[in-house]
């Protein structure tokens, strides 16, 4: 059918970036709105191939899924049970973002990595004089990609694009999915109304390090667990021919 994945891909923005009314560009920009969680999640994994250089991957992605929706269809009505269209439908186009998703969990770790840094030298410096956009700007040079390209849109957007602050944070928000990066988020957006929170701010960045090592000492137990049952299995088959 000459249907390629970059056209297919075209499309499917289209369905997900339908026009808007006045009044929803006017919540949205306020942040009085949000998007879909799906059209969020599928905007991250987007981004992310994005700043790794494999956004063609996300072209393919869209292809694979509407081929593997249909094939979902062919399946059902090959059983003879229509009721599981829908189903099988939604599952097996969901395989390949569930498959980009689980590949992206390197790229997540590195963001969390650099995070941490990023946001310690931040609140340092807005600690001291009170402006986030100075705070970015005097840091934008000692961060790393991918958390580099974030603040830089973050100053894109607050100085070409709108100047509200706290929707800028928001948007930014919604980039990275980590809940302590949105406690941080939450609390820059009060901080105007409330100079006292800019306080609570390295504590909430002092969660990282603290998950961090957490994670960590989770990590080698569950690595010491593995290879203790791998073993005994090895050795459980090895002595098969014994028994």
């Amino acid at each position: 059918m000459r249907i390629t994945p970059d056209q297919l891909t075209q499309d499917l923005s289209v369905f997900f970036n339908k026009r808007k009314s006045l009044r929803d560009q006017s919540l949205t920009a306020r942040g009085e709105k949000k998007n879909r969680k799906l059209v969020v999640e599928i905007g991250r994994i987007k981004t992310a191939l994005e700043e790794m250089g494999k956004e063609k991957q996300f072209s393919v992605a869209c292809a694979a899924s509407v081929l593997l929706m249909l094939v979902g269809c062919v399946l059902a009505l090959a059983i003879r049970n229509p009721f599981l269209i829908p189903v099988l439908a939604i599952t097996f186009a969901s395989v390949p973002f569930v498959y980009l998703k689980k590949a992206l969990s390197i790229y997540e770790k590195q963001v969390k990595a650099d995070l941490e840094t990023a946001l310690s030298v931040i609140t340092t410096s807005y600690t001291r004089n009170d402006n986030i956009i100075i705070a970015v700007q005097e840091n934008i040079g000692y961060l790393k990609p991918p958390i580099k390209g974030l603040f830089e849109s973050f100053l894109t957007e607050t100085q070409s694009i709108n100047p509200d602050i706290r929707v800028a944070i928001s948007h930014l928000k919604d980039k990275i999915s980590d809940t302590i990066f949105e406690e941080w988020c939450d609390t820059f957006i009060a901080c105007p109304n409330d100079r006292t929170l800019k306080d609570t701010l390295m504590p909430v960045v002092s969660k990282l390090t603290d998950v961090r090592l957490v994670n960590n000492s989770l990590k080698t137990m569950l690595e010491n667990a593995m290879l203790e049952y791998y073993t005994m299995v090895i050795m459980v088959v090895a002595n098969i021919p014994i028994l």
